[in-house]
């Protein structure tokens, strides 16, 4: 009977327990829920939302066209485009949502897609990266991304046509690759975007409630005309690993239980 009940108790614990890490913290994370941007706050400068990738290059819907842009990796295909600072390492446009129900001292991982455009209507190199913070610990997406137009001899390089020179982080060692540009800025089928990245950021959360921003800023490169910064499939979790380690270790103490109850019956 006792053995039963320490079973039934750890099932349940774990069962909550899981349940509490599947539940979404973050709202509208893939942007699904129209151009007003439901539970997120806009500040600091121009923020586009886009049904797609056909609305981002060839409808007229937000006004502001993107250079060959494609879908984001999700299944509703929306993302929003923020404006980076038209200097070096300057801010733009802020997109920002409070994350509610954290628990202080919890190490949680923000996941996102992100990419580098720029505007049809706009010229020149351009760099950009976003700053991502939750509460006050603030990160970026470093690596100064420069779009310079089409590039010549890149067959097989996917998503990464319009690229003058890309740094991207890889842990503590940078990933870099340089190209020579020339292109017509009218082709959109040799376009100026960096292809969508997937970044994972770890926080530690110091208050229940804490603000997740993300804002587009100016590059380290060249920095001609503002970049626009692309965001979709935003989410907050808990790294796997710590549940699945608890969980484990909460099955091993069962077992080890089991089987001395059992030689004490025996």
């Amino acid at each position: 009977m006792k053995l039963s009940k320490i079973s039934a108790a750890l099932t349940l614990s774990t069962a909550l327990a899981m349940s509490a890490h599947a539940a979404p913290l973050v709202q509208n994370g893939d942007f699904s829920n129209g151009q007003e941007l439901a539970n997120w706050t806009v500040t600091g400068g121009n923020t586009f939302w886009y049904s797609g990738a056909t609305s981002a290059t060839s409808s007229s819907t937000t006004g502001a066209l993107q250079q060959g842009v494609t879908s984001p990796p999700s299944s509703s295909g929306t993302f929003v485009g923020l404006e980076g600072g038209s200097s070096k390492n300057s801010e733009g446009a802020s997109i920002e949502q409070t994350i509610n129900g954290l628990t202080p001292g919890q190490t949680y991982v923000v996941s996102f897609d992100f990419g580098v455009a720029q505007l049809q209507s706009d010229t020149g190199e351009t760099t950009g990266y976003l700053n991502v913070s939750l509460g006050t610990d603030v990160q970026n997406t470093k690596g100064a991304m420069t779009m310079t137009g089409s590039m010549s001899g890149m067959s097989g390089m996917s998503g990464m046509s319009g690229m003058g020179s890309m740094d991207i982080p890889m842990g503590n060692y940078p990933m870099s690759m340089n190209m020579t540009p020339s292109y017509d800025a009218n082709d959109l089928t040799q376009a100026r975007f960096s292809d969508w990245m997937s970044q994972s950021l770890t926080f530690n959360a110091t208050a229940s409630s804490e603000n997740l921003t993300f804002t587009a800023v100016g590059g380290e490169g060249a920095v001609q005309s503002p970049p626009m910064v692309l965001l979709a499939n935003v989410n907050i979790s808990v790294p796997e690993p710590s549940m699945m380690m608890l969980f484990g270790a909460g099955l091993f103490g069962l077992a080890l239980f089991t089987h001395r109850r059992t030689i004490d019956l025996l």
